[in-house]
């Protein structure tokens, strides 16, 4: 459900975003406008982007808006430089995926993937980033409990999500521990056993736990932006 929810939203967010006016709004908040918006990464050389005919480097900009979509820079709460995320579902709580810019900062999106990199930095719908009166944030438990606190519909599918995540942690600690056990008690050399067998499964089950976890952070997301635009209508 999550992902045909996301892709609904993504394509919405680019129509939309085509027919608008390409933009960046300056960390000091300044906005300026023009016609063409494209991302410049040049070799040995800090990337930095084009509005029209003007260059303005990438660190000085914290908003940015394409014939793609709408991009914020998540530089100061990410790990790498010159990070940028897309806006993939808009609302109250806008939801935001990290992207590589060299794909979305072209003037036409790649027809083929030239590189496996390419296909990793394509949205996909995921929940990245949150952003909530211009302030970015990432989607955690700790940070959605504060923040979805208004609405006891969406606290609840925040419990559920916690609930998963405590099943998750259980399956990963618990297959570990099991795989540690019996690596320990093994004797001349390495052996199969079923203790070694119902840890490895009950550590890779835990990855299934992922789907649930997403897809409870989603609802939580969604139905505080449900009730507060009712809320304000």
């Amino acid at each position: 459900m999550k992902r045909l929810i996301s892709l609904a939203a993504l394509i919405g967010c680019l129509s939309i975003s085509s027919l608008g006016q390409q933009y960046i709004v300056k960390e000091e908040g300044d906005t300026l406008n023009g016609k063409s918006l494209v991302f410049v990464d040049p070799i040995m050389k800090d990337p930095y982007f084009l509005l029209d005919s003007v260059q303005i480097n990438w660190d000085d900009i914290s908003l940015a808006r394409n014939q793609h979509g709408v991009f914020a820079n998540v530089s100061d709460i990410s790990s790498g430089k010159a990070s940028f995320a897309m806006r993939i579902r808009k609302g109250e709580l806008s939801i935001f995926e990290k992207v590589d810019m060299s794909v979305y900062g072209e003037d036409e999106l790649p027809t083929e993937m030239r590189t496996g990199q390419e296909r990793r930095h394509l949205a996909r719908g995921n929940m990245d980033y949150l952003m909530e009166d211009g302030e970015l944030f990432v989607p955690t438990y700790q940070n959605l409990n504060q923040t979805l606190k208004s609405s006891d519909r969406a606290m609840g599918h925040l419990k559920e999500m916690r609930k998963y995540q405590w099943i998750k942690r259980g399956l990963l600690y618990g297959g570990g521990g099991l795989v540690t056990a019996s690596i320990i008690t093994m004797d001349g050399g390495f052996a199969i056993s079923p203790q070694l067998i119902l840890g490895l499964i009950s550590t890779g089950s835990s990855f299934f736990v992922n789907a649930a976890i997403d897809d409870y952070r989603w609802m939580a997301v969604e139905s505080y932006n449900i009730e507060s635009s009712l809320a304000q209508h």
